[in-house]
């Protein structure tokens, strides 16, 4: 049985490159031991981290759903 997809190829596209562009854009505004404790985070843990999962990138992602929401 195949799932139904709401989203079309271009809209499916345009999601994962703007996710993709939140995470790089989280990933950039880190400090160094921020980035430290990412790195070391993903070598130890492997397939098992999210970086999308974490508490630290949804709290900035919900901050920068706030201020578009502003302007």
């Amino acid at each position: 049985m195949s799932s139904l997809s709401l989203l079309s190829t271009d809209e499916k596209s345009s999601t994962i490159s703007e996710e993709e562009q939140n995470v790089n854009s989280y990933i950039s505004q880190l400090g160094e031991k921020e980035k430290i404790a990412y790195e070391i985070a993903k070598n130890h843990l492997g397939t098992s981290f999210s970086l999308k999962k974490s508490i630290g990138y949804k709290e900035w992602l919900k901050k920068q759903n706030t201020n578009k929401d502003m302007k």
